[in-house]
């Protein structure tokens, strides 16, 4: 199963993005070693978190 989230607003998606155009999706990948790899393990967790 990939977590997943809606949200609002494409254009607020885009700018968490750090782009000035609307967005209808976006994946966050990991790598080993990443200095963002613990970051990005908390926000998948709150993210399986908010689906059960």
């Amino acid at each position: 199963n990939t977590p997943y989230v809606y949200v609002r607003s494409k254009m607020a998606l885009g700018r968490a993005c750090g782009i000035s155009r609307s967005v209808i999706a976006t994946s966050i990948v990991t790598k080993d070693g990443s200095p963002l790899e613990t970051q990005i393990t908390e926000l998948k967790d709150l993210i399986e978190q908010m689906l059960i």
